[in-house]
């Protein structure tokens, strides 16, 4: 797994190492050395991490040719979530699923379109 990507990811959330680490029921120390590419994690952990993230397994292993792509879509996700939060249309610590900030990001795509032929 890229330890880089988890640690993206963790901190996109705003949870720290523990944070995961409880959420996953694994050690702090578990998390950090997943972080820093020194252990890898087993089948099940490596699905409850994909699970919690709302990504493919292929993306925390790097199997996907579409990285920039989605790690791109994953920080269009954030700014749009925080924007959100920042209107006051979504609670701090509330979240979104995966379909619901794909349907989002349909909708502010097509927006922006419609704002440019203006």
């Amino acid at each position: 797994m890229n330890g880089n990507k988890l640690r993206s990811l963790r901190e996109n959330k705003g949870l720290l190492q523990k944070e995961l680490a409880d959420i996953l029921q694994i050690a702090t120390s578990t998390i950090g050395m997943y972080e820093q590419n020194r252990r890898e994690p087993d089948n099940e952990t490596l699905k409850k991490i994909s699970q919690f993230f709302n990504v493919s397994i292929d993306y925390l292993l790097d199997n996907n040719n579409d990285n920039n792509k989605i790690e791109q879509e994953l920080k269009e996700q954030e700014i749009l979530k925080n924007a959100l939060k920042r209107a006051g249309y979504m609670k701090e610590n509330e979240d979104l699923t995966k379909e619901e900030l794909d349907k989002l990001m349909k909708f502010v795509n097509a927006n922006k379109e419609f704002l440019r032929e203006k």
